[in-house]
């Protein structure tokens, strides 16, 4: 009878472990009602959420998963994926908990949520493609378009989706409705960043560079004909667009960590503002930017009328992406 209780005891451990194993993820809950700014922290491998309207810290989510972008799908639910990772990890901000998997293999550099809400398109680095899946996880459609995809501009009106590439600096413009590549026109070295004015008829794209030629301009180009109509002076590397209203759009080159506010109507900058070292993502709730630092683990919170930071929020090691959920008040 003692010779058993070993090996009674080791099953035990062994379903223990089985067991605990199969628990479904579960992360700290982040309140429905409130307006969230959440920040991925790459270097830490984490996602921070802070109120957006004190900045205070509300939880912090730490994945024993491979990620390193997010995207938000809906009020509630958060996309995690990467270009390392094999898959990408569905998760409920309102339970903490993951709610699905989606078996998409490695490549997926970045993620843009339709207009209409009902599909997600990912610029697939190892494929050259971008993949268009619903919202419930099944990939729908692949189009094949340059070797190195990253930014993606939906025009809904036109049924097209422009895709910008890292590699071969060409734009690609897609129908939708015939998953083929219909037009191709030449960008600067290393575009990334932009920004459709579908209301102009216009693309404002940013870029990197190449080499020691860091991007200068942003290029601002025809949506209907594809023809560059002029640049816009804003050094180094525009990589960051938001806008503002119809006349306004704020661009962060984080070559020079300055925010520009840009007249889209001139091109003339109507205020400049220094940041923190190498600031790299940028988005707006409509009343404020927030602006992320990733070499001093900050996060700038402006005011786009002064032009003036109003508070600098600490985040995790590395912040480089953000969204904002807005919230009901309550």
């Amino acid at each position: 009878m003692g010779k058993k209780r070993p090996a009674i005891i080791l099953i035990l451990a062994f379903i223990w472990l089985f067991m605990t194993g199969c628990q479904p993820i579960t992360f700290a809950k982040i309140p429905d009602g409130a307006s969230i700014l959440a920040v991925l922290n790459a270097r830490e491998q984490t996602v921070s959420f802070l109120n957006a309207e004190n900045g205070k810290s509300i939880a912090t989510w730490k994945p024993d998963f491979m990620f390193s972008r997010m995207l938000l799908m809906n009020s509630h639910t958060v996309l995690l994926y990467g270009k390392n990772a094999e898959d990408v990890h569905m998760l409920d901000m309102r339970t903490g908990k993951q709610t699905g998997v989606w078996k998409t293999g490695k490549g997926i550099v970045n993620a843009t949520l339709s207009i209409s809400s009902d599909k997600i398109y990912f610029a697939d680095k190892l494929r050259g493609t971008v993949r268009i899946y619903t919202t419930a996880g099944q990939q729908r459609d692949e189009i094949k378009v340059g070797p190195s995809p990253f930014t993606m501009l939906e025009d809904k009106t036109h049924d097209t989706l422009y895709v910008m590439d890292l590699q071969d600096a060409r734009m690609r413009e897609v129908d939708l409705a015939t998953s083929r590549v219909v037009r191709t026109f030449r960008l600067n070295e290393s575009p990334m960043g932009g920004l459709l004015a579908a209301d102009r008829g216009e693309l404002w794209i940013g870029g990197h560079g190449r080499g020691d030629f860091p991007e200068e301009e942003v290029s601002v180009f025809s949506s209907k004909t594809g023809q560059k109509l002029r640049n816009v002076h804003a050094p180094f590397m525009p990589v960051e667009f938001v806008r503002y209203n119809k006349d306004t759009l704020f661009v962060l080159s984080h070559g020079s960590n300055t925010l520009r506010r840009i007249a889209m109507d001139t091109g003339q900058s109507t205020g400049e503002l220094a940041l923190g070292a190498n600031p790299f993502g940028m988005v707006s709730n409509g009343r404020l930017l927030y602006i992320t630092s990733y070499e001093s683990n900050q996060i700038y919170m402006v005011d786009p009328e002064t032009m003036r930071t109003l508070k600098t929020l600490r985040a995790g090691d590395g912040p480089i992406q953000m969204f904002v959920r807005e919230g009901d008040g309550q």
